[in-house]
């Protein structure tokens, strides 16, 4: 069975590129267009890794980090990739690394930069470096 990935990010025509791409190396993948979809999808999907924009209307990534931590039963063992354009916003950047996700990638980014950040994050524990946190 393919590992499955929840891409939540508000802007559509990324989050169809990012679909199209993973698809594209055989795994499946859900989409969220916000926080309160991606929690949804979390609980829905159980996905192994998840690519969360922080910028985002109503429940930023941040915030839908932390309920995700808070509710081991919808993330328990999940990765967590912080995709976002946030680069020059100091507090957010302070804040997203004070959130320990597995791996950060900045906007804008090519597909095979963002695949080579992505997708170690689903090999087996033993064949990959520690993660920053995840779930």
């Amino acid at each position: 069975m393919a590992e499955k990935i929840l891409v939540v990010e508000d802007e559509p025509t990324l989050q169809e590129t990012l679909a199209y791409n993973l698809k594209r190396q055989g795994y499946t993948v859900d989409l969220a267009g916000d926080g309160q979809s991606g929690i949804e999808a979390a609980r829905r999907v159980q996905p192994n890794l998840i690519v969360l924009d922080i910028m985002m209307p109503e429940i930023n990534g941040l915030e839908l980090l932390h309920r995700l931590r808070s509710r081991p039963e919808l993330c328990t063992g999940t990765k967590i990739l912080v995709y976002t354009g946030a680069r020059d916003r100091r507090l957010v950047m302070r804040k997203v690394e004070e959130s320990r996700p597995d791996a950060i990638l900045l906007k804008p980014t090519g597909v095979e930069d963002f695949l080579q950040v992505a997708l170690p994050l689903l090999q087996p524990a033993a064949a990959r470096m520690p993660g920053l946190g995840g779930c």
